[in-house]
């Protein structure tokens, strides 16, 4: 007369297994973007990153890239 399977709570095992389902997807996107923003999934800093102005501007000067008055001026602005 009691049957002690799943027979009538087959929707409750349906919803946990989805419940599960869920919260694992939930836990993997959150590992996949905490690993995502860290240093180590950082591009590399473009080339020339972190090089004092001046220097690129003398290299540009000495390149031919600008001319004597805008490498004056560049200068100026940088305080040098």
């Amino acid at each position: 007369m009691f049957h002690m399977g799943a027979g009538g709570f087959w929707w409750l095992w349906m919803f946990l297994m989805l419940l599960f389902v869920i919260i694992a997807v939930v836990i993997i996107g959150l590992v996949v973007q905490r690993n995502w923003h860290s240093e180590r999934w950082q591009p590399p800093p473009p080339p020339g990153a972190g090089e004092d102005p001046l220097e690129i501007a003398k290299r540009r000067y000495a390149a031919g890239e600008i001319d004597h008055d805008e490498f004056e001026r560049i200068k100026k602005n940088l305080g040098g």
